[in-house]
C-alpha cells in the first residue's frame, strides 16, 4: 500500500505492515477484515511497555489505514486520525450505530454511512424516523416473576433455568429429537480421520433446532437478562456426545483485553440446551464470578507481564491462566459444576470462562442458540467479525451455514455447503420467532406490532397465552416437518 521509502514507522516489519502490503487501494474489506486491521493498527500502536504512543504508524500508513476502515481522510490531519482510529477500535460493538448517526455519520465516506442519510431519499419526498417500540425489560422481568433469576444470574454469571419440558412431555416431539441426532450423526463424517469431540456438524438446521430457535420463552430469558429485543439466533451446530468422546474443554468466549478495554462481545450472552438428565461428570463447568473481577484480572495481567491473547476467544488452562497467586487474589471466583437436567437451559455471560468434562461417560445431546444482536440498522452486528446480518439471513434462508463463528473465527470445519435435504424452512406464526431466524427484519411492522400488543401493556396472563399459544403451533409444524424431511432424506441418499 505504501512503499518502504516513504514508511516511518517504527517497526517496517510488523505484522501490521504485513498486513497492509496485501491490501489495496480500490478493495472495500468487509467487517471482519477491518476488525483485524484496526486491532493490529492498536497493537502495534503501543511501545513495549504497553503505552499508547501514536507516533509509531507513519502518517501515509495511518491515513490508509483510516481509508480502509471508510473514514473520510482528505486534508485530515495525523492527531485527527488517530483519534477516529481510537473511537473505532473502542466501539467495535456499535459501529453499525455511529456510521448510521446523523452526525458521526459524516465521518465516513457514503458507501460506509448507514441508512436513512439525506443523500438516501432517491425518489422519497421526507425522511422517514426509525420506528421502534421501547420497552422496559427490568419490568417485564418483574411481571413474569423472574426477579430472582436476574439478581442470579447478575450475581454468579451463570443460571440454569426450565424451558423445555413441554417438550419432553409431548412422545412425538421426544421420538423426532432421538431420531433427529440419529440421523444427521449417520450423516457425519471424520475430517482427516480426526474425532468430532461429540459435535455433530452436520446439524444446523434440523426441526428440533428450529423449534428452539423459535421458542418465545427462550427468547424472552435473553431479552430481559440482556435488556434487549433484538437478537437473531446464530446457526451453529449441535453436541451429540457418546461414552469415551474426548470432550474436555476450557475456555473464554471472548478476548479478555478486548472486552476490557472496548466491550467488544461482553453482551453476548451463550448458552445452551440440555436434552438428557446431566451429571458431574458429564456437564458444562462455569469460573463462577470471573465476569465480575475480569478488569481486574486484566490488570493482573498486565502487572504480571502476561501477554494478551490476540485471538477472537481464548484458550484456558488454570496453571497458566489462573495460578495460585490468581485464586488467592480472588478467592470467590471458583470452577463450578453447572449440572443441567432434561429440557433445562444454561445462560452464561461471555465474560466467564467454561468448558466441559470430559472424557464423556454417558450420551449427551446439547444444543446451542447463540443468541446474537443485530444492531438497528439491520446490518451490523454486535460482534462486526462474526459478519453481516444478511449474511446470516442468507444462512437461515438457504439453511446452511453462516460465514464464520459467532466470535468471528473461521469455521474450521468449514460446515456445510449445501442444505441438508431433510432441512425444512420454519413456518412460525410468531412475527418475534421469524425475527429471531432472520424472515422478518426486527424493525418490520409484523414483529413492532407483536412486541407492542405484548410488552407495553404488561400483563402477565396475556403473554403466557403467547408462549402457549406459539408452543402449540411450532409443535404442530414440527410433527409435519418432520415427515415431510424423513421423505426427503431417504429420496436424497
Amino acid at each position: 500500500a505504501i512503499t518502504g521509502a516513504a514508511c516511518k514507522c517504527a517497526n517496517t516489519e510488523s505484522i501490521l505492515i504485513a498486513m497492509l502490503k496485501t491490501t489495496t487501494h480500490s478493495k472495500r474489506l468487509d467487517d471482519k477484515r477491518r476488525v483485524k486491521l484496526i486491532d493490529e493498527w492498536y497493537r502495534e500502536s503501543h511501545d513495549s511497555k504497553g503505552t499508547f504512543d501514536g507516533t509509531r504508524i507513519c502518517y501515509n500508513h495511518t491515513q490508509f489505514i483510516a481509508g480502509k476502515m471508510g473514514v473520510k481522510t482528505r486534508n485530515a490531519n495525523h492527531t485527527f486520525l488517530k483519534e477516529v482510529l481510537i473511537l473505532l477500535y473502542s466501539s467495535k460493538d456499535r459501529w453499525g450505530a455511529i456510521q448510521s448517526d446523523v452526525v458521526m455519520g459524516s465521518l465516513f465516506i457514503a458507501e460506509y454511512r448507514g441508512t436513512h442519510q439525506h443523500s438516501d431519499l432517491k425518489s422519497y419526498r421526507y425522511r422517514p424516523s426509525q420506528v421502534r417500540t421501547i420497552v422496559d425489560w427490568k419490568a417485564v422481568g418483574v411481571e413474569m416473576g423472574w426477579e430472582g433469576m436476574m439478581r442470579l444470574f447478575r450475581d454468579r454469571g451463570s443460571i440454569n433455568l426450565d424451558c423445555f419440558g413441554w417438550v419432553l412431555q409431548d412422545p412425538e416431539l421426544a421420538t423426532i429429537l432421538d431420531e433427529s441426532y440419529k440421523m444427521y450423526e449417520y450423516h457425519s463424517r471424520r475430517i482427516n480421520g480426526n474425532s468430532n469431540m461429540g459435535w455433530c456438524r452436520t446439524m444446523y438446521h434440523s426441526p428440533m433446532q428450529q423449534l428452539m430457535r423459535g421458542d418465545p420463552q427462550y427468547w424472552l430469558y435473553y431479552a430481559v437478562l440482556r435488556e434487549d429485543p433484538h437478537l437473531v439466533s446464530y446457526p451453529y451446530y449441535t453436541k451429540y456426545t457418546k461414552a469415551g468422546d474426548p470432550t474436555y474443554f476450557r475456555h473464554i468466549d471472548c478476548n479478555i483485553a478486548d472486552a476490557v478495554k472496548t466491550s467488544n462481545g461482553a453482551n453476548m450472552i451463550q448458552g445452551s440446551v440440555s436434552w438428557d438428565d446431566e451429571d458431574s461428570a458429564n456437564c458444562t463447568q462455569v469460573l463462577i464470578g470471573f465476569h465480575k473481577i475480569i478488569k481486574g484480572y486484566q490488570d493482573w495481567r498486565e502487572t504480571s507481564n502476561v501477554k494478551d491473547s490476540t485471538g477472537y476467544i481464548e484458550l484456558w488452562e488454570d496453571t497458566r491462566d489462573f495460578p495460585q497467586a490468581c485464586r488467592d487474589r480472588f478467592p470467590g471466583v471458583q470452577w463450578k459444576d453447572e449440572v443441567c437436567k432434561a429440557g433445562q437451559v444454561r445462560i452464561t455471560s461471555p465474560l466467564i470462562p467454561h468448558g466441559s468434562t470430559g472424557p464423556a461417560t454417558k450420551e449427551r445431546c446439547t444444543m446451542l442458540p447463540w443468541f446474537v444482536k443485530v444492531h438497528d440498522d439491520m446490518s451490523t452486528m454486535e460482534v462486526p467479525g462474526m459478519g453481516l446480518y444478511a449474511e446470516i439471513a442468507t444462512a437461515h434462508q438457504q439453511l446452511t451455514t453462516a460465514p464464520t463463528l459467532p466470535s468471528g473465527h473461521p469455521n474450521r470445519y468449514r460446515g456445510i455447503k449445501w442444505a441438508f435435504p431433510a432441512d425444512v424452512t420454519p413456518s412460525y406464526s410468531s412475527s418475534i420467532s421469524r425475527a429471531v431466524s432472520c424472515q422478518l427484519r426486527w424493525d418490520s411492522p409484523l414483529v413492532q406490532a407483536e412486541l407492542q400488543a405484548l410488552f407495553l401493556d404488561l400483563e402477565r396472563s396475556a403473554i403466557d397465552r403467547w408462549i402457549d399459544s406459539t408452543w402449540r403451533d411450532t409443535a404442530a409444524m414440527i410433527k409435519k416437518h418432520w415427515v415431510l424431511g424423513k421423505e426427503m432424506e431417504k429420496k436424497a441418499f
